[in-house]
Parts: structure tokens; sequence; C-alpha cells
């Protein structure tokens, strides 16, 4: 599915924004998580602290995988 498809990413019919996704504890699998999410599209804001809020700050959120960069 393209996000654009995705029906989280429309407004309903009361023309309410779409939706906003926080990722509480963006460690490794909550930063890959939201990582995953705003390549396709969707508003997501990641909520960290200690560690991994200073390398996030410092470096923003980079994934290395073998099917691509981001």
């Amino acid at each position: 599915m393209i996000a654009d498809e995705s029906p989280l990413m429309k407004s309903p019919a009361s023309k309410s924004p779409p939706l906003k996704f926080l990722i509480a504890g963006a460690g490794a699998i909550g930063a890959y998580i939201g990582a995953r999410m705003a390549q396709a599209g969707f508003d997501v804001t990641l909520f960290a602290r200690g560690p991994h809020l200073r390398a996030m700050q410092d470096h923003g959120v980079q994934v290395k995988s073998s099917e691509g960069d981001f």
C-alpha cells in the first residue's frame, strides 16, 4: 500500500486532521519504527531521554539497512 492510500493518512468526513503518532521510548526499536513510519509519510514524534535522546539530538535518526539506508 502506498502511504497516500493509507486510511490513516486521510481525514474522515468530519474534516479532522490526519493522525499524529508519538513513539514513547525511542531506543533502537522505537526509533526504527518511527523512522519507517516517517519515511512512509506519517507525522511521527519520537520521545526519548538519556543517552538515546543525546544521540538523536547530536546525529538524528539514521537507519542503515541492506535494503537501503535512510
